[in-house]
């Protein structure tokens, strides 16, 4: 067993959005927002036990719980804020305000608490956000008018891990470890081997983090091209212009970009990721399921643009609507024409950062469940955020990767959840579960390949991407970065006593059972298996096929064509 790999993390999130956060190295909490109902449990228990209690209100990949873990690579997502999360008109938000009736607040008992606090509450349990950023977001909406330039808020996420490099922990077992970023898979193979470094490579979640944008636009159901020529003009050559600048060679070019996010961009659909009672408040409607436009193909093609002075920027589905990905897939199977499976060199590869599977065959069936209550009563959620069968093979087809997410709130269905709930005391059997779930998705993606006869490096495409730091309800038992080396061997032990482990913890087969009562039989597990050890499987997993994808696309031959 060697080191662990994460493909999607946001370590440098809460410290650049956060005064009280000051180093990357630390673990810290939250401060709990102060309790909106003093009096009504039924108040408290629907709103903060459903939010606060679930999100990650931590950090959870700071580099001292990464030493812990043996997390040694990590691709650090930069993720500007999106400014519909601080959404001043809202329903419900008033509603919930005036419930503040209720709050107890010694030695004051305030009439109503005002909308804002509330929804700075819940920033910060969601996102992790000081409540001074919130309200800095929220004074820049006092005119619809205002613009917002989100590349400032990307350079200052930038800046802080620049600034970590180098540096190290004030305790005395963390003192021999740095932190460096890489910028190519050059630089990559210069450190790895030395084992007190941790790494760093750089991605960007969201196209509208090269975007200089005007307010109303956001908010609005509006896409770009709906805009005014002048307002189309400003926001295409910021977009130009900032591309541009991180696509030089001697930048810290994101290796990828996570081209959709939870909230309309103006340049392609997103996928419903919010559940209740969070959706009422954090509303995602505009552009919600739309397809890609006809701008937002001119970014494409410039991100992955390549030439002696041009880095290549690679393009990540997740988030994406059905409808843009299906727009998406189209441009790089004309990318790929022709092109042989394996040459790397030539190829364009689909990229989905942090996800799970939904079972579901075809986009069709996706869309038709969208993410509706039906699409959750199952072992999985099946909604389209997650990918499907079709999804699955276009990755393949590309020469792709596929990182796993440990989410409780986007990868499992009712039916898990339930179970999970039900087994609240009694911590080996919930690990089992939280296991099975994670291996699941692994083994659908093998199932998927095997059917169709796509053998030939189908266990390459696999790789973990647990988003933390992001806005994530962690698996229960495996929190941080610190519990991926306990999550990595119970992983092994799981796969290497697969015979012992009770039936109902046995890997579910979703092409048989989206509702989880039928399960890979030995026999069926060895079959995908392919032949390969327990142990190589796991590294694959672990490190393998996130170092082979780097060897492949990360290379300064690749990125810029040499």
């Amino acid at each position: 067993m060697s080191y662990i790999t994460d493909f999607h993390t946001h370590i440098g999130l809460k410290l650049a959005n956060n005064e009280n956060i000051k180093d990357l190295w630390v673990f810290e909490e939250n401060k709990p927002p102060r309790r909106f109902f003093f009096f009504f449990n039924f108040w408290k228990n629907f709103f903060l036990k459903q939010t606060y209690t679930q999100y990650a209100t931590f950090t959870q990949c700071n580099l001292e719980n990464c030493v812990d873990g043996h997390l040694r690579v990590q691709i650090c997502s930069i993720y500007p804020i999106e400014r519909q999360y601080i959404n001043r008109k809202n329903f419900w938000l008033l509603l919930m305000a005036s419930l503040t009736f209720f709050t107890k607040t010694f030695p004051f008992i305030p009439i109503f608490m005002k909308k804002r606090n509330v929804l700075f509450s819940l920033a910060q349990i969601v996102i992790g956000i000081s409540k001074k950023r919130s309200e800095e977001i929220w004074k820049e909406q006092k005119s619809l008018d205002n613009r917002i330039d989100y590349f400032k808020d990307y350079l200052k996420e930038l800046q802080v891990l620049k600034d970590a490099q180098n540096s190290k922990s004030n305790k005395p077992q963390y003192a021999q470890n740095t932190f460096k970023l890489v910028r190519n898979y050059e630089e990559f193979q210069a450190n790895i081997q030395n084992k007190n470094v941790l790494l760093g490579i750089i991605s960007a979640e969201g196209i509208h983090s090269f975007g200089d944008y005007k307010l109303k636009h956001l908010f609005r159901d509006t896409s770009i091209e709906s805009i005014s020529d002048s307002e189309r003009q400003k926001l295409l050559l910021s977009m130009r212009r900032n591309i541009d600048k991180v696509k030089k060679k001697d930048a810290f070019s994101p290796f990828y970009v996570t081209f959709a996010h939870h909230y309309n961009n103006l340049f392609c659909g997103h996928s419903k990721s919010f559940k209740f009672p969070i959706t009422l408040f954090f509303k995602q409607k505009n552009a919600l399921d739309k397809g890609l436009y006809s701008y937002g193909e001119q970014i494409i093609r410039s991100l992955l643009e390549r030439g002696p002075e041009k880095r290549r920027v690679l393009i990540d589905i997740k988030h994406m609507s059905i409808e843009t990905r299906k727009d998406f897939y189209k441009i790089i199977d004309e990318y790929n024409k022709d092109v042989a499976f394996e040459d790397f060199q030539n190829k364009v590869p689909i990229i989905s950062s942090h996800t799970a599977v939904n079972g579901n065959t075809t986009w069709e069936a996706s869309v038709k469940l969208a993410c509706k209550k039906e699409a959750n009563k199952g072992y999985v959620s099946r909604c389209d955020v997650n990918v499907c069968d079709e999804d699955i093979l276009q990755i393949y087809k590309s020469s792709g990767i596929i990182g796993i997410l440990m989410h409780d709130g986007r990868m499992p269905g009712k039916k898990y959840l339930k179970k999970l709930k039900a087994l609240k005391e009694q911590p080996k059997e919930r690990m089992l579960l939280q296991q099975q779930l994670f291996l699941t998705n692994v083994y659908h993606i093998i199932h998927v390949l095997y059917q169709k006869d796509l053998k030939d490096g189908m266990w390459d495409i696999i790789t973990l991407g647990s988003d933390m730091d992001g806005l994530i309800d962690p698996f229960d038992d495996y929190t941080t970065a610190g519990d991926l080396l306990a999550f990595r061997n119970h992983i092994w032990e799981y796969l290497d006593n697969y015979e012992t482990i009770p039936e109902d913890y046995h890997i579910v087969n979703l092409m048989k059972s989206p509702d989880g009562n039928i399960k890979l039989s030995l026999d069926e597990l060895n079959a995908l298996n392919m032949g390969l050890s327990t142990t190589e499987i796991v590294n694959r997993i672990f490190y393998k096929n996130f170092d082979l994808f780097l060897s492949r696309y990360f290379t300064d031959n690749y990125l810029f064509g040499n």
